[in-house]
């Protein structure tokens, strides 16, 4: 029988007007299964916050009941995260805090079709969550795995190999990002005789990015337009940084948790757990930041994690805290468009029963079945920003 110890943490941003928007969840699910997981919610332009996704992802796995099947309950979240975001959409137009041809869109939509608004909808706009999901069986020694986004799971093998399980879905068009902020910066830099981004104060800095950021928008929002995309056609605005022979099309589409239905099938997969010694799931800002765009910060995560001095996620952790720390304005750390973002993981450590009698297995198995379900234990409060905790079967 497959046991597992687990340590987890999950950590704010340190801007204190933005909430934290990462979410996870570790729950039992009838006898001798868990659902495990990461999500990292993301805020749609013009502020329908991110924390709706992630809540609603976390709320219906967290109620996720023995009959129930993990696709079933994604799908059953994603729906009612359509549901808040056309809600929370109402609200916003009712005040009139979005953009009048937003809302011109949004009203023909809801006249000709109200049924696909959420499918017809910029979503740039929207609310959304990146999510790595896990419903461990730990009598059959395997585990189900859904990952959407950028959310990541790496595995260390029993050889001692580190290796992804998952594919960061974003990390094209983040690409396409970080290049747009190198220029704008480049290029403001240049106008202004900016020598070294370190010798403007606060505020100049505060001001510079502020521009940065408006040069970007186009960028930013056609990333953004790329979640769930299925055509093969170019995104419309990707061309403003992209030569022809490498268009904004298809292959930057990622698929995201956003309310507009997708094909979970094709990010569900059923993986044996006896070769694997240690699993990772986490969010986006745990990847080890890189001085040169395009490197792979990931493998790095894993092998910080999972090294043997036994200091698992506070490794992970230390590293990437001090890059933000000594390189707050990302001048040489340049694969991100923040100086830091929320931090969510979870680290498992997996144990095995070794053979025995026949009648010892029976004796155990009888045993368990008079072991009640094991809960989550809390270090620290759960509606605090900054939270650890931990979770162990026996």
């Amino acid at each position: 029988m497959l046991n597992y110890r687990l340590e987890g943490l999950s950590i704010q941003n340190s801007n204190p007007q933005k909430p934290i928007e990462d979410a996870y969840v570790v729950t039992s699910v009838g006898k001798d299964q868990e659902v495990i997981a990461v999500l990292d919610g993301a805020t749609g332009r013009y502020g329908l916050s991110g924390k709706i996704a992630s809540e609603t992802f976390q709320q219906e796995l967290e109620t996720m009941q023995e009959k129930d099947t993990l696709l079933e309950v994604l799908e059953r979240a994603n729906q009612k995260l359509a549901s808040k975001a056309i809600a929370k959409f109402e609200e916003l137009i009712a005040q009139k805090a979005l953009p009048a041809d937003f809302i011109e869109q949004y009203r023909s939509i809801q006249e000709t079709d109200p049924q696909e608004i959420i499918t017809k909808i910029d979503p740039a706009y929207s609310t959304s969550t990146a999510g790595v999901i896990i419903k461990i069986d730990r009598r059959k020694d395997e585990m189900e795995l859904v990952q959407t986004g950028d959310c990541m799971a790496i595995a260390k093998m029993e050889d001692g190999q580190i290796q992804p399980l998952t594919k960061d879905h974003v990390a094209k068009s983040d690409l396409f990002s970080y290049h747009a902020q190198q220029i704008a910066r480049d290029q403001l830099m240049k106008e202004q005789n900016i020598k070294n981004l370190s010798n403007l104060s606060t505020e100049e800095y505060q001001a510079f990015q502020s521009e940065v950021q408006k040069r970007m928008e186009l960028t930013l929002k056609t990333g953004r337009r790329n979640a769930n995309h299925t055509g093969s056609s170019p995104i419309s605005g990707g061309a403003v940084l992209l030569s022809n022979e490498h268009d904004q099309g298809s292959s930057y589409a990622y698929p995201i948790f956003n309310g507009v239905p997708i094909d979970l099938t094709l990010h569900h997969q059923t993986i044996p757990l006896k070769n694997i010694n240690e699993l990772l799931l986490l969010s986006d800002g745990l990847v080890v930041p890189q001085p040169r765009i395009g490197a792979d910060g990931w493998q790095l995560a894993g092998e910080l994690v999972f090294n043997e001095e036994g200091k698992g996620l506070n490794s992970l952790l230390e590293i990437v805290q001090l890059i933000e720390t000594i390189d707050p304005r990302m001048e040489y750390f340049k694969d991100r468009v923040k100086p830091d973002d929320d931090k969510t993981a979870i680290h498992l450590c997996f144990e095995r029963s070794r053979s025995q009698h026949p009648l010892q297995t029976k004796l155990q198995q009888r045993a368990e079945a008079d072991r009640p379900t094991l809960e989550v234990q809390l270090i620290s409060d759960r509606d605090h920003a900054d939270v650890t905790f931990s979770y162990q079967t026996r």
